[in-house]
């Protein structure tokens, strides 16, 4: 009944989502208010997909009841100042953001140091002193989530939407706050503040704006809920949600398998039988052993030995 319930809820959220992409607000909201009286979601602007019973639903929390945000704060000048430098360069190492939840003309970029534990060797590479403070928060910290940079561009909307769980909660340390900047949490709004936290549950419904003319950065730290039993944070990895978003990317993407590189770090790819014929056929038409896209987009094309020049 459980993993029904998850479904669900998780259906649910994906339709209030279309409505909200179409800007038919009250429709949105009927669903919301329906899936709430027949006892799915814990109120209308809380609709996590898995729900984790017994917690305190709290939009915003106060941030200095948690070690993580004191811990944090102590190193933030150090954290502000590599991190300011590493931006100046620009944004090369940042990825767009999964989920279609920007309006048209904006952009919202993360730089990933951990997720679910598991460590971006690039992330630490580019920043190793930030990397080193991150590596002193708690094991259950590091594991109950992300911990990313968050890039909001300028004069972006993040729509409202709800994040997975209500088993763990979510902080934000200021990094590059433009006075324009903002965040609705349920019904509070929410200012950053440079080298200061936020603390909130995103199982909330949420939405963002960055109305001024620089970017807003934060770093984003996911924190096991304190009401929650150990490990309930974490074990949002393991749900059956997120195990069919996971295997819908890879059959999109026409992948077998993947895995990571202990000794790089980096995601490995396993192609299946479509995709490993294509790209055979490809290299033997191409008379190659390897190719590669260059900075432009342009393809480059390695003959003989995979070690050989590429054209």
């Amino acid at each position: 009944m459980k993993d029904i319930d998850e479904r669900l809820r998780t259906r649910a959220n994906e339709l209030i989502g279309l409505l909200t992409e179409r800007s038919d607000w009250a429709a949105a909201r009927r669903l919301a208010e329906l899936m709430t009286e027949l006892g799915y979601f814990p109120a209308v602007l809380q609709r996590p997909n898995r729900y984790v019973e017994g917690l305190r639903g709290r939009a915003v929390h106060r941030a200095d009841t948690f070690e993580a945000v004191r811990y944090l704060e102590a190193h933030g000048a150090a954290i502000l100042e590599e991190v300011t430098r590493f931006v100046e360069a620009g944004y090369a190492d940042f990825s767009d953001v999964e989920e279609p939840l920007v309006e048209r003309g904006g952009q919202w970029q993360e730089l990933v140091f951990f997720e679910a534990g598991v460590r971006s060797g690039r992330a630490a590479r580019r920043l190793p002193v930030t990397s080193a403070v991150l590596d002193g928060l708690p094991a259950d910290v590091r594991a109950a989530g992300v911990v990313m940079l968050s890039r909001i561009a300028p004069n972006t909307h993040i729509v409202p939407h709800c994040g997975e769980t209500n088993g763990r909660l979510r902080l934000h340390l200021g990094i590059k706050v433009p006075p324009d900047a903002m965040m609705r949490v349920g019904t509070e709004t929410v200012r950053w503040q440079v080298g200061k936290c936020v603390v909130f549950d995103d199982s909330f419904e949420h939405e963002v704006w960055n109305l001024g003319d620089e970017d807003r950065i934060v770093l984003i730290v996911d924190l096991p809920h304190p009401d929650a039993p150990a490990q309930t944070a974490s074990a949002v990895a393991a749900s059956p949600a997120l195990r069919r978003r996971v295997a819908g990317l890879m059959s999109d993407a026409h992948l077998a398998g993947l895995y990571l590189d202990v000794e790089t770090d980096e995601p490995r790819l396993i192609p299946d039988t479509f995709l490993s014929g294509k790209l055979r056929r490809y290299l033997t038409e191409l008379g190659a052993e390897r190719v590669e896209l260059d900075g432009d987009g342009q393809l480059r094309v390695a003959s003989g030995t995979c070690g050989g020049a590429a054209a």
